[in-house]
């Protein structure tokens, strides 16, 4: 990409470079051979210095390609669950989503289509390629098809949303203006959109948060534009999950509209130390994880994005012995590139770690608790880094 996916100017700033990433972080294999060949691609982050968008140049969309193969749920985490059901209970009583339809793009098997469902009394549709056609949601309110969301259909609905899904586009504005084009004339149809939020990754320096599938990072002035420009009114937007995501809410509003770029002079020292940031992450990670391994075995918990990302960006993650995971899907199949078995929790009586990372610290307690549960003496520590 030569310019920015979302307003098309050419000026940007350079925030960091990194060679030979796992193509696909949600992808895991059946055997350590198939881990260790699979494909890489290369970063090279910037921000686009008029929207704040931060894209990847070096992304090759010909290297991903969705299938069924791929496995992003959250959904076996009981702390995952209540957040997602305090989302869907709020967007079903502030925009009344009762006894409707309700679609939701990128919607996997429809794990949270089923919440909103619930809630509101509403028939759920969603949109998602990678979905398996084998695998049939819980919910019989719920239909899910194995495609894109279709712009040149009438869509009637009480609420269209997606959840960590623009990210994964190099055509952010073109999907948000389908979705405004595909309401009917007069529509109130109630949007919901949630990323990773750009700021809380280059202001705390959460390295792991890169990967390749995503090559767009938004923060909330940009994600707020985009929305904008593509004809809703943002009625709200915000941080959530112990900012590591970022909401935006709307309504149908004036489409065709040309909008002043947004305030992104926040963003532009954290973006310009960002690099600095990362290497200095990774020299304290692989120092302290170095020493962790001389005390007895190391498993990380969480085989998702940040877990695969700590793997293969940290040289001593090679000594790691397992990838924990409460998703049952995952269970014996190994992570890209460094080719870690990824196993269950009741596994770790075996093994006995002495050390357990946790790559995301919101769920702690609930680790905590479970190698409690199990009878494990383990340290638990959170990949956090405090420069």
């Amino acid at each position: 990409m030569d310019h920015c996916p979302s307003c098309s100017n050419q000026d940007s700033i350079s925030i960091v470079s990194i060679e030979s990433i796992p193509v696909f972080c949600n992808v895991l294999w059946p055997t350590a051979q198939q881990a260790r060949a699979s494909a890489s691609g290369d970063m090279e982050l910037v921000m686009c210095r008029s929207c704040g968008l931060l894209y990847n140049t070096r992304f090759d969309p010909g290297l991903v390609a969705y299938s069924p193969n791929y496995e992003n749920s959250l959904h076996f985490s009981p702390a995952f669950n209540q957040f997602a059901e305090g989302v869907a209970r709020r967007l079903v009583e502030r925009y009344d989503i009762h006894n409707t339809e309700v679609v939701e793009v990128g919607s996997g098997s429809g794990d949270f289509l089923s919440m909103v469902c619930e809630f509101g009394d509403n028939t759920g549709v969603g949109f998602d390629p990678s979905h398996d056609p084998d695998r049939k949601p819980a919910d019989d309110r719920i239909t899910v098809h194995a495609k894109p969301y279709p712009t040149e259909h009438p869509v009637d609905a009480g609420l269209v949303c997606s959840r960590h899904v623009l990210e994964h586009l190099t055509s952010p504005l073109e999907l948000l203006r389908g979705i405004r084009s595909s309401f009917p004339a007069g529509a109130r149809t109630a949007s919901y959109h949630e990323v990773p939020d750009a700021t809380y990754m280059l202001e705390e320096l959460a390295i792991w948060d890169l990967i390749y599938e995503h090559p767009l990072y938004y923060s909330e002035p940009t994600l707020n534009w985009l929305m904008t420009t593509a004809g809703f009114e943002v009625t709200d937007s915000g941080r959530s999950f112990g900012d590591q995501y970022l909401w935006v809410e709307a309504i149908p509003g004036e489409t065709g509209r040309t909008c002043e770029p947004p305030d992104i002079g926040g963003l532009t020292r954290a973006a310009s130390e960002f690099g600095d940031g990362l290497r200095r992450v990774v020299s304290h990670w692989n120092a302290k994880l170095e020493h962790m391994l001389d005390t007895g075995p190391v498993v990380i918990w969480g085989s998702g994005s940040k877990g695969v990302q700590f793997l293969n960006l940290v040289p001593a993650g090679s000594g790691i012995s397992a990838a924990v995971d409460v998703n049952p899907r995952k269970h014996g199949q190994f992570v890209p590139k460094t080719s870690q078995p990824v196993i269950s929790p009741e596994a770790l009586v075996d093994l006995a770690p002495a050390h357990v990372l946790v790559m995301n610290p919101i769920y702690t307690p609930e680790i905590a608790a479970s190698i409690v549960e199990l009878g494990l003496g383990a340290e638990v520590h959170d990949i956090t880094f405090q420069p």
